[in-house]
């Protein structure tokens, strides 16, 4: 995208017969000859993209756009839609932004002049740009005689301009080579004219020499925050950023490596600050996978409590869904990895949008419903809230492990012919059946063996009762025919659909109704979400189910997250510690609610759970739970409970349809 700018460099340009040097072109604008170079670059960059002409430069002489009529019609067209996708006034405050971090202290004048902004423009959009910094930890003082000037920590300032960097970099708009011409160029031109190849080296050298392959995101992360950091320290800038990690021996033996590389490529030495900054960059970078088995285990003893934190939210999501996630390794790792930088992420606060949340929340309602069970686990267990941004990324990694478990059967082939006959009947099944694997071959008498195997039906060619070992038997012919194969396959459908019925049916449910009537209101008056909330979390206190401080603590999360889950359900939640006796708080609206960005709710289930008895907890939500993915996945069932407006013929649906679900 072109700043306006650097549109009318571009007209100066076209109108110019033959060369024009940057200082003609930068009395013109009233900006300095340098700012006119590292927009003449962008203008190379984008001209490349486009595929619509072309710069060249002549020494002493200067630089002269080569371009057809055709040519300059088509880029006319493409300026203008980048002029209209820069002039929203989200994109004003960013440039504002930018500005300030940049120059640090600038004046009206020179906000107006090199944004091309009016006064009034200026003074509208100033107060915006302001929250914006102010959310960034960085307080904006206009002080008479000086101008503006902002006040902030080196750690923050640098975090600052890496979001206003990521925020004017348009993801339709970035070279996905990352370390390319055009990707490179982009980040020098934003450090004045820093030469990133060392830090790009470094990187390189980091990934080979521990076996590790970044994801695209982390990779052009750290390439920024690592680029940042030698910028500021061979110009002399604070190099002393704040601590903002815990320690961490993998975390601190990645740094260590990587400031000594860059060390020897920029032939400088960085202070110990600045080993703890890269520790924090270390930290924060997503790993996608390891090629070296030693750094893995490395990496997996340095992080063992989120090991274990990895299982048990794994445990807990497959006892609301009703498929074995357990024995589905990628999920352990890749989920394991993910959550080692998320949780890094969350505490030094540092924003991380989930662009597919929609998409998840569309294909995977069920699975995004039940992965908010796991923010009580975050909270309880490493003091860590989670927004809605994150329980989607989780959501992803659980519903790529439940379509893994769904599209593969796995069957013993039980067969009393002999090795050779078993065989060759084993691989003329896996041959023509896709997505079924045969886990064992065994006899009538393996039964100890087949009920261990863990398979979900049998395959035999013996006459045998419908169920043997507790499991479907499908019997076939010793040869394979057409027949058998079509009854396979509608076994597998069948085990498919049973896999699918992902509701959790523990013996450890209370016997009593989880929903009380009680504590339901049908259409209460109100005038909006936050007296709403309050009235159904004062019910609670009153009642001796929370202390009062849980009103707060669910205001207080409502700010910074949505707990809308889709379908017209929201989930409302406070801080467990507040939480004296588990329960459910259930409101329906007559009329849609407006609740977080632009969706709105019909239902919400304000939840109360504690973690005082494990077993104890992880049942109510397994209850809980258990009854919201079916209502989810249910859409008729859903909408006949938005018609019931009786409290007490509403908890009596709630609660049958848990004992339902559990009797199953």
């Amino acid at each position: 995208m072109l700043s306006q700018r650097e549109c009318s460099i571009l007209g100066i340009l076209h109108e110019t017969d033959g060369f024009i040097t940057a200082e003609a072109i930068s009395g013109r604008l009233a900006v300095s000859p340098k700012t006119v170079r590292n927009d003449l670059t962008e203008i190379k960059c984008f001209l490349q993209q486009a595929n619509t002409g072309s710069l060249s430069a002549k020494p002493s002489y200067g630089m002269r756009l080569n371009i057809t009529p055709p040519e300059w019609e088509k880029l006319q067209s493409l300026m203008k839609e980048d002029t209209k996708a820069g002039d929203g006034v989200e994109d004003r405050i960013l440039q504002i932004c930018g500005v300030l971090l940049r120059r640090r202290r600038t004046s009206m004048g020179y906000l107006e002049q090199s944004l091309y902004i009016s006064r009034s423009g200026l003074e509208k959009a100033l107060p915006l740009a302001e929250q914006w910094l102010a959310d960034c930890n960085i307080l904006l003082q206009r002080r008479r005689g000086q101008g503006i000037c902002i006040l902030c920590d080196e750690f923050d300032w640098r975090l600052a301009m890496w979001r206003v960097f990521l925020a004017v970099q348009p993801e339709e708009q970035q070279d996905r080579n990352l370390f390319g011409e055009m990707g490179v160029g982009r980040l020098r031109r934003f450090l004045d004219g820093f030469d990133a190849a060392g830090v790009i080296e470094a990187m390189r050298w980091m990934e080979e020499q521990f076996g590790i392959s970044l994801s695209y995101d982390s990779q052009r992360q750290m390439l920024f925050l690592l680029s940042i950091m030698v910028f500021r320290h061979n110009t002399k800038g604070d190099t002393a950023p704040r601590k903002a990690h815990e320690e961490n021996e993998f975390n601190h033996m990645l740094a260590e490596a990587l400031a000594g590389e860059l060390g020897k490529l920029y032939k400088t030495r960085f202070t110990e600050a600045e080993l703890d900054y890269i520790e924090f960059i270390a930290g924060i970078s997503e790993i996608q996978r390891f090629t070296i088995v030693e750094t893995h285990l490395q990496c997996e003893n340095a992080f063992h409590k989120l090991c274990k934190f990895t299982v048990k939210l794994i445990t807990l999501v497959e006892d609301i869904l009703k498929v074995n996630l357990k024995s589905d390794e990628s999920l352990a790792s890749s989920l394991f990895l993910y959550l080692r930088s998320a949780i890094a992420r969350k505490h030094c606060t540092l924003p991380s949008e989930n662009p597919l949340l929609e998409k998840i929340k569309t294909r995977y309602p069920n699975i995004y419903a039940a992965a908010w069970a796991t923010s009580i686990l975050f909270e309880n267990e490493l003091g860590v809230e989670v927004n809605e941004d994150e329980i989607g990324f989780i959501a992803l990694y659980i519903g790529g492990a439940v379509e893994r478990v769904n599209v593969v059967c796995r069957a013993c082939m039980m067969c009393n012919y002999g090795v050779g006959i078993s065989q060759l009947l084993k691989e003329r099944i896996e041959r023509g059946l896709g997505n079924l694997e045969i886990v064992d071959v065994v006899t009538t008498r393996d039964i100890e063996r087949i009920q261990a195997s863990g398979c979900d039906f049998i395959i035999t060619t013996h006459q045998v009762p419908p169920v043997f070992a507790g499991k479907d038997v499908i019997v076939v012919d010793n040869f394979l025919l057409p027949y058998d194969v079509k009854a396979i396959q509608s076994q597998m459908q069948k085990v498919r659909r049973r896999k699918m019925n992902r509701i959790s049916r523990q013996q450890e449910i209370w016997e009593r109704g989880l929903f009380d009537s009680r504590l339901v209101r049908i259409f209460p008056r109100t005038r909006g979400k936050e007296q709403l909330l309050r009235e159904m979390c004062g019910q609670l206190v009153e009642k001796g189910y929370v202390a009062e401080a849980f009103t707060q603590s669910v205001l207080d999360r409502e700010k910074i997250t949505s707990t809308e889950i889709g379908s017209g359900v929201a989930i409302p939640h406070g801080f467990t510690r507040f939480v004296m006796r588990p329960v459910v708080s259930v409101a329906l609206l007559e009329k849609p609610m407006p609740w977080y960005g632009g969706s709105s709710i019909e239902m919400i289930f304000l939840l109360a759970f504690n973690m005082e008895d494990v077993l104890h907890m992880k049942a109510q939500i397994v209850k809980f739970y258990s009854a919201l993915v079916s209502l989810i996945d249910d859409s008729e069932r859903l909408r006949g409970l938005k018609k019931l407006h009786d409290a007490e013929k509403l908890a009596e649906f709630l609660n049958q349809l848990i004992r339902e679900e559990n009797s199953k």
